[in-house]
């Protein structure tokens, strides 16, 4: 099928413009969903990186809630105190007091204080309730248990569930998680300040509800006395593992455990999941495995999402982290992006195809518009030899404030030269005074370390006093036991008569030295225990020393770091004016190029003229075979042109050769050549008759461009 050219226009237009269009949509569309998506899967990176620490951060405070408890002395009388007085009145009176008689509801118990009958128990119970109920309430536990660690009992609680007063090793609740770790805690022979955590299990006691404990052993001095333990909340895991900030309207956080049991509830669900719903997705078992990753995948609920995931341990239990986001969500942008697109290329292809109409019926007036265009030519050859003139001006005008400028710049670098010399001397104290602050730094910290040793010492001092004290208060006792005995040797010797009179004397003097060695003895504690005073004193001196010395340091870092600060600065304006004085030395050689640039300019404009009149001559022959019409704005070039040759000194010039065309169009006969020599030579005789320069504009303009007849500019 043969198309007419309009046809083949539109048709080039729209495949040129409809196929690349097509690709780079394409190409954006493939990276802006690639760039989407990674964005997506960082955001749930973030947030599940931020729960993680959260999580994190809350199991470490509840650690070092629980070993702060296990350590304080009020914990260690309170186990003490209540082991005796849960004896005494037994389990079933205790339960009875404040479970069975207790008279506020299920779960308010924890509000009884006293059970006001007078036994030793519930005399310690209004003494350490209101403190472990507060403590409770400030760090929002479920419970708080103390277990006596010889027989098991649970010697107290907060809460008052059935567990109190049960005992851990023998009772209803011996297989428990709580009866497990407590087991753990109590036979493990680790020093103190061990903690350990239980994972979830259904709680009887708590209505069945999961359950996590985490619990410390009670020390007395050496000796284990028992254990406190804590009953985890759940709700502040949740309230950390249900925020839905940067997650959408369908993101979830969860954990799930090593039994692919879910640790947090969902917020899709309004009934509990902890220990109900099982997660066995691909997530969970790379990440119980041990791995780290996100991707793309259908979730508990069967609904594919945008997952990142990563184990997770917490207190040596392997528990799993995941962070989800439905995949319609997520990729609500690119599917928006890709309708965006079609559309966009949709209108992009009419554009073209209107493009490609305009385009023909532009073509189509190309004739009228080329003859508009010799006339323009015409008129611009006018405007050109008028501007040579003004150009030639100017270009004079330049000359002269270029070599002002010149002088000013020479000026202004010999100035420069001087504030680089300065800034660089500047520099070099700036590098000296760094060096110095840096060497008193050294001093002040090598002081402070002094000062810390000394702090060691005199804590070493203060203990050997305290020894010595000790050794003191034995020597005192020796004495006092070995006055004793002289006493009743005397008594002995009293007793023998005339045979124990000598062991009498000796047993005096025996009995003298003793009270002289209990006296020394206290005259020495007193000097010791002075000694200690000062030790202590010394101490708190040294401390305050190492403390003046600590902000001395710190003040000669930020002295260093500051002068460190000005030599860098320092450094960098002396390269900065370096810089400076180049650029203006490069300055000052453009500008001399430029003075020797408008010397050639005006040159150029009188070549310029010359080629004005060429021009006009030659927008003169193509308009005559075109066919336009003579008109007034050719007539008035040629007297424009014609006043400025007048005018114009005489200067003879060769025809410029990028005019001059080769190839087959300028081959001539000798007789050709020997017409065209005759013609310059009578060109050159009228410039040499009239001293001025004539334009001899269709004569040259004939030798510029050979037409004949025939060809008829056929090509236009």
């Amino acid at each position: 099928m043969k198309m007419n050219l309009s046809t083949k226009i539109i048709s080039l237009f729209v495949l040129g413009g409809v196929i690349p269009m097509v690709a780079i949509g394409i190409f954006s569309y493939r990276s802006s969903s690639k760039a989407l998506e990674q964005q997506a899967f960082n955001q749930l990176i973030s947030v599940r990186n931020t729960k993680k620490i959260n999580i994190e951060d809350w199991f470490n405070e509840r650690k070092a809630n629980i070993g702060q408890l296990a350590a304080s002395n009020l914990t260690v009388n309170a186990i003490k105190e209540f082991k005796t007085a849960f004896r005494e009145s037994g389990a079933e009176k205790v339960r009875d007091l404040y479970i069975t008689n207790n008279p506020f509801p299920a779960g308010k118990k924890l509000e009884c204080i006293d059970a006001k009958d007078g036994s030793a128990y519930s005399s310690l119970h209004a003494k350490y309730h209101p403190f472990f109920k507060n403590f409770l309430e400030q760090y929002a536990y479920y419970d708080i248990f103390l277990v006596d660690g010889e027989t098991g009992d649970v010697l107290y609680t907060v809460f008052k569930e059935l567990d109190y007063g049960s005992n851990l090793v023998s009772g209803t609740y011996n297989t428990t998680n709580i009866a497990r770790l407590f087991k753990d805690i109590n036979s493990s022979s680790v020093a103190n300040n061990i903690v350990k955590l239980v994972d979830f299990e259904s709680y009887a006691p708590s209505n069945g509800d999961p359950a996590a404990f985490i619990a410390s052993p009670v020390y007395d001095g050496n000796q284990k006395i028992g254990a406190v333990i804590f009953q985890l909340p759940i709700n502040k895991i949740d309230t950390v593992m249900q925020e839905r900030a940067g997650l959408g309207e369908t993101g979830e956080t969860y954990l799930v455990g090593a039994d692919k049991m879910m640790r947090s509830n969902s917020r899709f669900s309004e009934k509990p999941t902890i220990l109900v719903s099982k997660v066995d997705t691909d997530a969970v078992k790379d990440a119980i495995a041990g791995k780290t990753d996100y991707k793309i995948m259908k979730d508990y609920r069967g609904v594919p999402v945008l997952s990142a995931y990563m184990p997770f341990d917490v207190l040596g239990h392997n528990w799993a982290i995941l962070a989800e986001i439905d995949k319609a969500e997520a990729f609500k942008a690119i599917d928006a992006l890709e309708k965006s697109m079609i559309i966009i290329g949709i209108c992009a292809v009419g554009f073209v195809a209107g493009l490609g109409i305009l385009v023909v019926k532009i073509t189509s007036k190309i004739s009228g518009l080329f003859r508009n265009l010799l006339e323009d030519l015409t008129s611009g050859a006018t405007h050109v030899a008028s501007a040579s003139e003004q150009i030639s001006a100017s270009s004079q005008s330049l000359s002269e404030s270029t070599s002002e400028q010149a002088a000013s710049i020479e000026e202004t670098s010999s100035t420069m030269e001087e504030i680089s010399s300065m800034t660089k001397q500047n520099a070099d104290n700036a590098v000296e005074a760094s060096n110095l602050a840096r060497s008193c730094n050294n001093t002040a910290v090598g002081g402070n370390t002094t000062v810390i040793e000394m702090d060691d010492a005199m804590k070493k001092i203060y203990e050997s006093s305290g020894k010595i004290a000790e050794i003191i208060k034995i020597i005192e006792g020796i004495a006092f036991q070995t006055n004793l005995l002289a006493l009743n040797a005397a008594v002995e010797a009293a007793r023998a008569g005339e045979h124990g009179r000598g062991f009498a004397v000796v047993a005096e003097e025996v009995r003298n030295l003793a009270q002289r060695s209990s006296a020394a003895s206290k005259d020495i504690t007193t000097l010791i225990t002075d000694s200690v005073k000062k030790a202590e004193s010394g101490t708190e001196l040294v401390k305050k020393t190492k403390e003046v010395f600590s902000g001395v340091v710190s003040q000669v870092k930020k002295v260093t770091d500051l002068v460190n600060e000005i030599a860098t600065a320092s450094a960098e304006q002396n390269n900065g004016i370096e810089q400076i004085s180049k650029a203006i030395q490069q300055m000052d050689q453009v500008v001399q190029q430029n003075a020797a640039t408008a010397e050639e300019t005006a040159a150029a404009s009188e070549e310029l003229t010359s080629q004005a009149e060429a021009l006009n001559a030659l927008v003169e022959k193509i308009g005559k075979e075109v066919g336009a019409k003579d008109s007034g704005d050719a007539a008035a070039a040629k007297t424009v042109i014609s006043r400025k040759h007048v005018s114009a000194p005489v200067s003879k010039k060769k025809s410029p050769a990028h005019i001059r065309p080769s190839g087959a169009g300028m081959r001539k006969t000798r007789g050709e050549e020997t017409d065209r020599t005759a013609l310059d030579a009578q060109e050159d005789i009228s410039l040499e008759g009239n001293g001025k320069k004539h334009a001899a504009a269709s004569a040259r303009a004939d030798r510029y461009i050979p037409m004949t007849d025939d060809e008829a500019f056929k090509d236009f």
